[in-house]
């Protein structure tokens, strides 16, 4: 029996991608390939190499993932983007517009 990954998965995760023989750490959502022909659910980088050069970021979805090995942090503002996710995902023909201060500290 599969485990149940929830969408979505904490910036900052350690999550083993299927087919891939290392880790990858989540660090964006919603990411474009470069021809802008497909959205992808996850940016990540190889770790615990991390990112050296723009050309390194990794772009996967969510069926990919088969384990998370680490989960990152979660608070009340990454509850929030979570759910806007969610609803993004209902058509993912628009892009995600997000305003940074509504997830300001202060």
């Amino acid at each position: 029996e599969k485990n149940i990954i929830p969408k979505y998965i904490p910036l900052g995760s350690i999550v083993e991608l299927d087919g891939l023989n290392t880790y990858v750490m989540v660090t964006g959502y919603r990411s474009m390939n470069a021809a802008k022909e497909q959205v992808f659910d996850y940016l990540g980088c190889l770790y615990p190499i991390g990112l050296t050069s723009p050309k390194e970021a990794l772009l996967f979805n969510h069926n990919q993932v088969v384990n998370v090995i680490f989960e990152g942090y979660k608070d009340s503002r990454s509850e929030k983007y979570h759910n806007l996710l969610i609803e993004a995902d209902k058509d993912r023909s628009k892009p995600l517009v997000v305003d940074a201060r509504d997830y300001s500290i202060k």
